[in-house]
């Protein structure tokens, strides 16, 4: 996974509404069994460790940040909230003003960016590089 990407989702306004699920992925790895405080996730394909969530840090996948974001635009744009998401999405990949913070968009993986786009829309935040900032 991205080193990146792990350090944007370490931020209260990710982690604090997840819940763990099996097969979500971890800096970790990724969850195999919930049983319920131990979380066991698999670390390398053949190893084993278990976690409480409190020491996980989740990694949303695409769909899971897609998700995120789909019920607002639901809300406003009724039975086209799916243009109307994907075109505020690309909006927000090309508007250097807001993208400015995150230097170039060449180089961002599609998890870098629909997580700015998810931190942009729910919560006004903007990523300086190191920090997400109001």
């Amino acid at each position: 996974m991205d080193k990146q990407y792990i350090k944007m989702c370490d931020c209260p306004e990710i982690q604090g509404g997840w819940g763990p699920k099996i097969g979500d992925w971890t800096a970790q790895g990724f969850i195999t069994e919930i049983h319920g405080f131990v979380i066991t996730t698999c670390v390398d394909g053949f190893h084993y460790q278990r976690f409480n969530k409190a020491s996980l840090l989740w990694l949303p996948s695409i769909e899971q940040l897609i998700n995120m974001v789909a019920d607002s635009f639901r809300a406003i744009s009724g039975l086209y909230w799916k243009d109307e998401m994907y075109g505020a999405f690309y909006d927000f990949t090309f508007d250097n003003k807001v993208l400015e913070e995150m230097t170039k968009i060449d180089g961002k993986t599609d998890q870098e960016l629909w997580l700015a786009f998810v931190m942009h829309e729910l919560h006004n935040k903007k990523r300086d590089g190191e920090k997400w900032h109001d």
